[in-house]
């Protein structure tokens, strides 16, 4: 009886030090992350980039835009439908209700496989034809606990601070365009076991263990590059392609005196098309597929978006797709100083998409432009 309420405890105490990471954290999606946006179109966007996801998702976008924007505040918030089920379950422990060590065993059993997520991000920027900067700063963390009583955690703070130039040729059909970007993270990438859990608050561990010793931090430099190709003026048939990373992109430089470098950013080579076969003074309808990801080897179920969006007038843009053969959904709407961006999508964790209803992780995101 002893040995079980001090395991409940440690599991307690260490599931409310996951409660406080989700609180303040965002794990970037496969290839880039940051556009609500692309991500209600189905994540289909390398041959769209008409604004500031330039930055992100294609630098030669920038060439098409027709005229200067940025944001200053722009805060969002990122969460998964597991998560927000997760913690009404771990608010239910921390009140006190779970009185024995099988509720909590109960509790990674019906959690056993399944992904949680929650985020925080900002994305600032300043961008105008040919040329733009900008910051993705996401803190965030995705969480996965198994039967055995093990848990995958990743969590921790991720910086993108992408400087693109862009340029036209071939009467502006042809654009170019190349980013120098600092990356950054610090935080955690580990699978905890009970073992290790035990040991942050047992008393008579030796070594005793702490977050410390699992932390990675680092800093690198990348590059991208993207081209747009666009034939002739009729519908704007577009087709686009980005390679992210080029070589690799390795963290050299620790953040802190200690800790463990991340793994290099592998190469990413992402291709894409898109057309507007209505548009007029009122409003406009585009469609957009992409495949992502055409060099790594992620099964080929992962790699199709497909996206469309209606635009009507200047105030209200809808979105809806499909990403890896899941429904998103968006929504911006641009109120002069205040602009609401929302969108819903998923992502399938499991190696082929739609092995185990347990890998899909339903997400719904939110973002504000505020002033500026």
């Amino acid at each position: 009886m002893f040995v079980a309420k001090k395991k409940l405890k440690v599991l307690t105490f260490f599931w409310a030090i996951l409660t406080t990471h989700f609180a303040f954290s965002l794990q970037p999606t496969p290839w880039t992350q940051f556009g609500l946006r692309p991500l209600g179109m189905g994540n289909a966007f390398v041959a769209v980039v008409d604004d500031y996801n330039a930055l992100f998702y294609n630098p030669a976008g920038l060439t098409r835009l027709t005229g200067w924007t940025g944001e200053l505040l722009n805060p969002g918030v990122d969460i998964s439908k597991n998560t927000v089920s997760l913690l009404k379950q771990l608010q239910t422990i921390k009140n006190g209700s779970a009185q024995n060590l099988t509720d909590v065993l109960d509790l990674f059993q019906q959690e056993s496989g399944k992904t949680n997520h929650a985020a925080l991000f900002v994305t600032p920027y300043f961008v105008t034809p040919h040329w733009g900067l900008g910051l993705g700063f996401n803190l965030g963390a995705d969480l996965v606990a198994h039967s055995n009583v093990s848990i995958d955690f990743r969590g921790g703070c991720d910086i993108v601070l992408p400087v693109a130039v862009a340029g036209s040729f071939v009467d502006h059909k042809l654009s170019l365009g190349v980013t120098t970007k600092l990356v950054s993270f610090d935080g955690i990438d580990e699978t905890f076991s009970l073992e290790t859990i035990s040991a942050f608050t047992a008393k008579d561990a030796n070594p005793r263990k702490t977050l410390q010793q699992f932390l990675q931090s680092g800093v690198g430099i990348g590059f991208d590059t993207g081209l747009l190709f666009t034939p002739i003026p009729t519908m704007r048939p577009t087709i686009g392609m980005s390679v992210f990373d080029i070589g690799g992109t390795a963290y050299r430089r620790t953040l802190k005196t200690g800790t463990m470098l991340p793994k290099n950013r592998v190469p990413t080579v992402n291709v894409g098309v898109s057309l507007v076969p209505v548009e007029t003074r009122y409003g406009y309808l585009l469609l957009a597929a992409d495949v992502d990801r055409l060099n790594q080897p992620v099964h080929y179920s992962h790699k199709l978006n497909m996206g469309m969006e209606v635009g009507l007038g200047s105030i209200l843009k809808l979105q809806t797709g499909l990403m890896a053969g899941y429904g998103t959904g968006g929504i911006q709407i641009d109120a002069g100083l205040l602009k609401i961006r929302f969108a819903t999508y998923v992502i399938d964790h499991g190696p082929v998409v739609g092995l185990s209803n347990n890998l899909v992780d339903r997400r719904y995101a939110l973002q504000l432009k505020l002033l500026i």
